[in-house]
């Protein structure tokens, strides 16, 4: 039943700048609002206080609808909610490069085997930092298009150009790693035969 949860809240996430768009065109943030309540009450109830990154998202995007509700009745501010959550997934990154283990280390680890993979822990940290800036980066650009651009062209962005840039950067990091896996290897076995 989890993994359904887990999947129906992930195209939840994904469909907000849709649902976000119908509700300012159709003058009802009323619906918008509890959509992005209930994907910060998901994801805070899926996280169960275990996953740092997870928890100040759910925190985050009800605090963003409780605010919201109480300031602002027009959809400029509710179109901020991308750029919000870009820079929390972005800061959430940075900040676990000062613990022992980083986000995508601790993911890493719980869904492959990292001590297989050789150099794999600073490899980790250093697209931890890549991603962490990449993520502010999207962030930067969707704040520009929440101000300049018109809803149409924000729907766009938010809704497919940058989860297109993001899975675009996951292909070359996944063709890159495969070289950098390649190269350790050769690095070990020469080492071997030294």
């Amino acid at each position: 039943m989890q993994p359904l949860f887990n999947s129906l809240t992930a195209v939840l996430g994904l469909l907000l700048p849709i649902i976000i768009y119908a509700g300012i065109v159709s003058n009802n943030l009323f619906v918008p609002l509890c959509v992005i309540l209930a994907f910060g009450l998901c994801r805070a109830y899926l996280a169960g206080g275990s996953r740092p990154a997870i928890t100040a998202i759910a925190v985050c995007s009800a605090v963003f609808a409780t605010l919201f509700i109480r300031l602002e009745r027009s959809g400029d501010l509710i179109k901020l909610y991308p750029v919000i959550m870009n820079f929390v997934v972005s800061s959430v990154f940075v900040f676990s490069l000062r613990r022992p283990k980083s986000v995508l280390e601790v993911l890493a680890e719980r869904f492959t085997d990292v001590d297989k993979e050789l150099n794999a822990r600073p490899y980790l940290r250093a697209l931890t930092g890549v991603w962490a800036a990449l993520i502010f980066l999207n962030g930067c650009v969707s704040a520009w298009t929440s101000v300049f651009s018109s809803l149409e062209f924000w729907v766009l962005y938010n809704t497919f150009y940058a989860y297109g840039i993001f899975v675009g950067f996951a292909l070359l990091e996944w063709l890159y790693r495969q070289h950098y896996k390649r190269r350790q290897i050769k690095k070990a076995s020469g080492d071997d035969n030294g």
